[in-house]
């Protein structure tokens, strides 16, 4: 990582910059305070994974694990609540279902990098993992790039300031057969367990989602893309269908992506999925997606991130501060 602004590498258009801000928003954000991230007001007292690294838009809380692609995806202003999501595994599967080769991910050394920008916030993970064929034996390595990006703000034809977008993109897969095709697979389950539990999906609808115990309402859904963008060996881009399919229980849930029945042996394959945080549309009357021009301005990014991973001062946004843990 490096200290400075840079633009963000995340896949997809980069989120147009907002042109300028109300003059009510200024005034009401002309005091900004750093602090640490135990201190925000409102934030989870449980950190959650130990050493990790977190930011907030002034609505949504991420909090991130420092050794591998991880979230806790949370309501800023809902204390013990959230749904945390890992990239679990990868692996080749044959046209008759078999498991011919897997991405040995659990061994896997994953460097992390900000790569935030002025519209969004963006931890990236990146690795060069093994993939271990059907003999035991590894068969060659897999680049694989795993990004959360939350917006910054509210703008039109951009995420929403309540979605965390997981952006994952592997190229470089050695194929056991051209016939063959992927299988992503995430690990989904509360953050917080006696608060909260999962609600597993049907067809049109999100795949999981995070339900209070005890109220029942929904406070995060998560949703993936109905289909990936594959890069074949020839070169372009092809569009590959993604089904997904979901096992588990209330306390944990597996969300299995397959890329294609028989894709082919593409060069490199890109797919977003989505951890949306429910709100009700206003608070104290204001609608929700404008607090986010004040949040974002008043909101706290805080890195702690774990041994081997220099931390950084950077700006994620013109009005967002970093500071440097001790």
């Amino acid at each position: 990582m490096t200290n400075g602004m840079r633009r963000s590498g995340r896949l997809g258009a980069r989120f147009p910059r907002r042109a300028a801000m109300p003059i009510a928003v200024l005034l009401g954000v002309a005091v900004l305070f750093v602090v640490p991230t135990g201190a925000i007001a409102g934030a989870p007292t449980t950190v959650w994974g130990g050493s990790s690294a977190s930011w907030t838009n002034g609505l949504v809380l991420c909090v991130f694990a420092p050794s591998a692609p991880s979230v806790g995806a949370s309501a800023l202003a809902r204390p013990n609540t959230g749904m945390t999501l890992s990239v679990e595994s990868m692996a080749e599967v044959s046209s008759g279902g078999s498991t011919v080769a897997s991405a040995d991910l659990a061994n896997a050394t994953w460097s992390v990098a900000n790569l935030s920008s002025d519209d969004a916030y963006d931890l990236a993970y990146f690795a060069n993992a093994s993939v271990i064929g059907a003999g035991a034996a590894a068969d060659g390595t897999v680049a694989m790039q795993v990004q959360f990006v939350l917006p910054a703000y509210a703008e039109e034809g951009a995420p929403a300031p309540n979605a965390v977008v997981v952006a994952l993109n592997v190229s470089g897969w050695p194929w056991q057969a051209p016939t063959d095709h992927l299988i992503l697979t995430f690990a989904a389950q509360p953050s917080f367990p006696t608060a909260e539990h999962l609600i597993l999906g049907a067809a049109g609808g999100p795949l999981v989602a995070g339900a209070s115990t005890s109220s029942g309402a929904t406070f995060e859904q998560l949703f993936g893309a109905a289909s990936a963008n594959a890069t074949p060996a020839g070169g372009g881009t092809v569009a590959v269908p993604a089904t997904a399919t979901v096992a588990g229980s209330s306390a944990a849930a597996t969300v299995s992506v397959a890329f294609g029945d028989s894709a082919g042996a593409y060069s490199a394959l890109s797919y977003a999925a989505q951890v949306t945080i429910v709100f009700p549309p206003s608070i104290a009357g204001i609608p929700t997606v404008d607090l986010v021009a004040v949040g974002a301005a008043a909101a706290v990014v805080s890195l702690v991130l774990a041994a081997g991973v220099r931390r950084i001062r950077r700006g994620p946004s013109n009005l967002t501060y970093v500071e440097e843990e001790p």
